[in-house]
């Protein structure tokens, strides 16, 4: 009796098998761009252990040109990464049409995906 007892379990345990399921992560629809509707905030992905959102300089950055930061955990995964850098590149193609260029000079942190132009020109070779 206890062998078919045995032999049930293992069989059972063998009978089901588990299935890989891919997890693909999308960036939320708030966190996507929508500066054609100017009620509504365009949003610059970041990464770090402080949330640095409602300091003095991101308020007066955040009134001036409309748009705001979201401030994610300090780890992150690469393909949130990219999603991130992706979105903030629009973000800033945006602002870029908008406001010309003179915008990434006043930004108050480093965003993903992002390079001021004071950075730009000073890394580049002569």
């Amino acid at each position: 009796m206890k062998i078919y007892v045995a032999l049930f379990c293992l069989t059972s345990l063998f009978g089901y098998s588990q299935t890989n399921t891919v997890v693909q992560y999308t960036i939320p629809q708030e966190q996507v761009i929508v500066l054609e509707n100017s009620t509504l905030l365009a949003e610059f992905v970041l990464y770090g252990m402080v949330d640095q959102s409602n300091n003095d300089e991101a308020i007066v950055f955040k009134e001036k040109y409309n748009v705001s930061f979201k401030f994610n955990g300090c780890v992150v995964l690469p393909t949130d990464l990219k999603h991130a850098e992706a979105n903030n590149q629009k973000v800033a193609k945006i602002l870029n049409e908008k406001y010309g260029a003179v915008w990434q000079n006043e930004l108050p942190f480093s965003v993903p995906g992002i390079q001021k132009i004071e950075e730009k020109y000073k890394n580049k070779p002569t």
